[in-house]
């Protein structure tokens, strides 16, 4: 290897780690945590949390914990079951037809 070999390649490594991407981890509250910290939440309370990884606008990788897996509500079963019956027989006799 030659000197400018050498040099392109420093170049190129240096500049890598300067474009490299920062994760910022934010807890379920909202606060601003090392890894480290987050890993151990996410060990002590097992499968309370999940994590949602997005882009902020500043072009950074944000790591969100969140507490809020499930989604509650009142449904109406037989409502839903109507429904899709209706559909998957409009369904099928559009199909019928061709």
């Amino acid at each position: 290897m030659n000197l400018k070999q050498i040099i392109f390649l420093a170049l190129i490594i240096s500049f890598n780690f300067s474009m490299s991407q920062k994760r910022i981890y934010i807890d379920e509250y909202g606060d601003t945590l090392p890894k480290s910290q987050i890993k151990t939440k996410k060990k002590e309370l097992g499968k309370s949390l999940i994590s949602w990884r997005y882009f902020g606008d500043d072009n950074k990788e944000y790591v969100k914990l969140s507490n809020k897996i499930y989604l509650k509500g009142i449904f109406n079963y037989q409502m839903i079951k109507t429904e899709l019956k209706i559909s998957l027989t409009l369904n099928l006799m559009t199909a019928l037809q061709f």
